[in-house]
């Protein structure tokens, strides 16, 4: 399946999941440049991506345009580096050992 641009795959039956991630789409639209697609899962082909329903039930997923894919608190932080800017340092940050696991638990 191919992408131009990172896909973040979320729960769209959760009203919180929807909700946040259009807050963060919002904020962190970037003004030049391509903006991350926001798929709910229900719309997605789930094996075309190589993920299970069961995983997308519990995180939401950052797909690069590669394909390589990230989940849960990595997601925010893939999204912060994409974003650029002063964001990218805090996304960089943010998979720093230590404080990966710090912002697992978060």
């Amino acid at each position: 399946m191919a992408r131009e641009v990172p896909w973040i795959i979320y729960d769209g039956d959760c009203a919180f999941c929807t909700s946040s991630a259009d807050w963060l789409a919002r904020r962190l639209h970037r003004p030049e440049g391509p903006n991350p697609r926001l798929v709910p899962r229900q719309f997605t082909d789930l094996a075309a991506v190589g993920r299970t329903a069961e995983r997308t039930q519990r995180e939401a997923l950052w797909i690069t345009p590669e394909g390589t894919i990230y989940g849960g608190a990595a997601v925010f932080a893939e999204w912060l580096e994409f974003r650029g800017g002063s964001y990218a340092a805090v996304g960089h940050a943010m998979n720093l050992p230590g404080i990966q696991g710090l912002a697992a638990a978060v």
